[in-house]
């Protein structure tokens, strides 16, 4: 984001800047010098107080536009402040990204003081890591570029020296689970390609400015000249190679705002750390603190739980004071024993409150882990209720891995299930999905190993061969089932949807309603057999997604595996949560209503028959699926469920002409269908 032309503004008076602002942002924003540190809790206004402050610096006379510079951790946050300068009528400070600022120095000062350009910077790591990844021995050849690059990054972040790379990532990444000999291959190779392929990364961009600044003192005494003030936006997610480049922008002046919330860190696998925050005023002594607490966003019930949680947090307390009206009150509620049980109650209370007036763009799922979402996507897809989905099943890895043999087999002709150039020897599309999965590295019994990349994408893959597994008719093609998983799993970005998110993506966003669900220990906080990510880390990473919500606040689990409920629900004062019964927990339509008509799959609830139908065929397909060993939606998604009810078939044409049901199903299970359908 560059900044624009600067504008001249007489000295103003403070009432007129930042009258509108609480006593607590306007301390904040009226401190204009020196070193200032503003611990900004969740929904307390902390955009808002940045910019006026911004503003008064320049109203005030401290500085003029052209000498300030406001670092922030994404271009979408960069132009925000721009926009409110602009609407408090200041324009020309320089707003940008830590990378942002850093290329643009590297584009001025590189050709003047070392007679060279700027390499290439490569878009991605995965290009470079491709070849690498794949050149390795099993079973690492199949691990996830994600996870290599994000070991890259953090290395990198923590400005960590080559010949210590191995020794500190096998001590601080518990859940790696690389021999150090890979570890040392990829780093190795990956530097070395960048060298070959004349391009650096984004990290050594940071690194690049870096080396220039401490090598030509004289680059330094320009920026040094040019910016006399910085402000530093979410400094709690700042990483030691970030740090570093800010000391040398800084010099051994004092003029440096920063901004944060040590409650709000939940980023240290990229090398980031609250501790800069938290030490500020030990390292610039008699800096100002100012505190905002009072919330804007969340209801009383909602803050009293989340400050609850934050007594188990280190550092400077900072409890949340609401300045909005009551809510309902916050519960944990077991929801059956499987997730697709616990999918079906979470849509039934979208549909609750998207009748009651709330719109579906107002409602948010925030899960631990990616794979999370697909229960929830099939859930709500089967109710015709729209979805916003960040990253989907079929934007995810594992689908895109197998998107080469889906092509090739979709271009064969006249319907073939293969074409010329695929193995022989598949007898239906069940076996093809199986050997391809297979080929990119699927492997049943590793669930729960390797990384958080590598879960997820074992868990996708699995997902996908498990829906395939039925698809066993030879006559079937691979386009049907592409179409068929299209149709469970696409149309996920709907801007007026339900939105499916982590809660990483979550950081910064506000609903009406959120929902928290898979509350169980291994999934939040999360561990996978030996490896546990930090627990004070997982402790934020529930505090954020509680104080996105406010005012419904949905928390849920189930006893799938005999798991227990999270311990961070006693920690929140939620200390036995309550188990939903009866319609609660069995009846995804979201209650029963006497009197309606014939169920569509749009209409907010079923009446009395259909429900007692569509539970009859539930029950069903649970018995179906735990007879092959199979998840439910394996045997019939919900989508063609309700399509039953809608349809209730009665003859073998009938019931193939419902959605879901071809051959195969008809032939594995229409007669029962046809049957439970009779008897209502």
């Amino acid at each position: 984001m560059t900044a624009s032309p600067e504008i001249s503004t007489a000295p103003s008076s403070a009432d007129a800047v930042l009258g509108k602002l609480n006593p607590e942002q306007r301390r904040a924003a009226e401190a204009t010098t020196g070193p200032v540190c503003i611990i900004a809790g969740a929904g307390t206004g902390k955009t808002t107080t940045v910019t006026n402050r911004l503003a008064w610096q320049v109203r005030s006379g401290a500085f003029p536009a052209s000498q300030l510079l406001a670092l922030t951790f994404t271009k979408k946050a960069a132009g925000e402040l721009q926009q409110r300068l602009a609407g408090l009528g200041v324009s020309g400070v320089d707003a940008r990204t830590f990378h942002s600022a850093a290329l643009r120095m590297l584009h001025e000062f590189l050709p003047r003081f070392e007679n060279r350009a700027v390499p290439e910077i490569a878009p991605n790591k995965s290009r470079i890591l491709l070849n690498i990844v794949r050149g390795l021995r099993m079973p690492y050849k199949f691990n996830p570029l994600r996870d290599f690059g994000t070991m890259i990054e953090w290395v990198a972040n923590q400005q960590i020296a080559p010949n210590d790379a191995i020794d500190a990532l096998v001590a601080a990444k518990a859940d790696q689970e690389l021999p150090p000999e890979i570890i040392g291959q990829v780093l190795s190779e990956y530097s070395a390609a960048k060298a070959r392929q004349g391009v650096i990364d984004f990290e050594d961009v940071l690194r690049w400015c870096i080396r220039l600044l401490e090598k030509h003192p004289a680059a330094a005494a320009e920026l040094h000249a040019r910016y006399a003030a910085f402000t530093v936006d979410e400094y709690q997610d700042v990483n030691p190679l970030q740090q570093r480049l800010l000391e040398l922008w800084l010099g051994d002046r004092r003029e440096i705002c920063v901004v944060g919330d040590p409650y709000q860190s939940i980023y240290s696998f990229t090398g980031a750390t609250p501790d800069y925050l938290l030490n500020f005023g030990t390292t610039f002594p008699g800096a100002t603190l100012v505190k905002l607490a009072s919330n804007y966003r969340s209801s009383p019930q909602v803050l009293e739980r989340s400050n609850t949680l934050a007594t188990h947090f280190h550092g400077t307390p900072n409890a949340l004071v609401a300045k909005r009206g009551d809510g309902p009150e916050i519960v944990a509620t077991q929801v059956g024993d499987d997730n697709e049980t616990e999918a079906e109650w979470v849509t039934a209370r979208c549909r609750e409150l998207h009748a009651a007036g709330m719109p579906f763009s107002e409602m948010a799922i925030l899960y631990r882990t990616r794979d999370q979402s697909t229960s929830f996507e099939q859930a709500l897809g089967a109710r015709n209720i729209p979805v916003s989905v960040d990253r989907g099943l079929l934007k995810r890895d594992a689908f895109k891995e197998l998107g080469h043999d889906f092509e090739r087999a979709q271009r064969a002709g006249a319907g073939d299930l293969y074409g010329e150039g695929l193995a022989t020897g598949d007898a239906n599309v069940a076996d093809f999905v199986d050997r391809i999965a297979r080929q990119v590295g699927y492997n049943p019994d590793a669930a729960g190993q390797g990384g958080q990349a590598e879960i997820v994408r074992q868990a996708d893959l699995k997902t996908i061969v498990e829906v395939a597994s039925t698809w066993t008719d030879a006559e079937r093609t691979v386009e049907d089932f592409l179409t068929s998983l299209h149709h469970q799993f696409g149309d996920d970005n709907n801007p007026d949807g339900v939105r499916l998110m982590t809660l990483h993506s979550a950081k910064g966003l506000e609903f009406d309603a959120v929902f928290l669900p898979s509350l169980i220990n291994g999934v939040l906080p999360y561990w996978k057999g030996k490896n546990k990510s930090p627990i004070d880390e997982e402790r934020r990473l529930f505090y954020v997604g509680m104080t996105r919500a406010r005012t419904n606040l949905h928390i849920t689990w189930t006893a799938i595996k005999k798991q227990t409920p999270s311990l961070f629900l006693e920690e929140a004062g939620i200390a036995t949560p309550k188990r939903a019964s009866g319609a609660a927990a069995g009846k995804s339509a979201g209650g029963v209503k006497a009197g309606g008509g014939r169920v569509k799959a749009d209409d907010p609830v079923l009446d009395e028959a259909d429900q007692a139908l569509f539970d009859s065929l539930r029950a069903w397909r649970t018995e179906a699926a735990a007879e092959i060993g199979k998840p439910a939606y394996v045997v019939l998604s919900n989508k063609t469920l309700f399509s039953l009810v809608e349809a209730k078939p009665s003859s073998k044409a009938k019931l193939l002409a419902v959605n879901g049901i071809g051959d195969a199903k008809y032939e594995a299970y229409g007669d029962e269908i046809l049957g439970i359908v009779a008897r209502h």
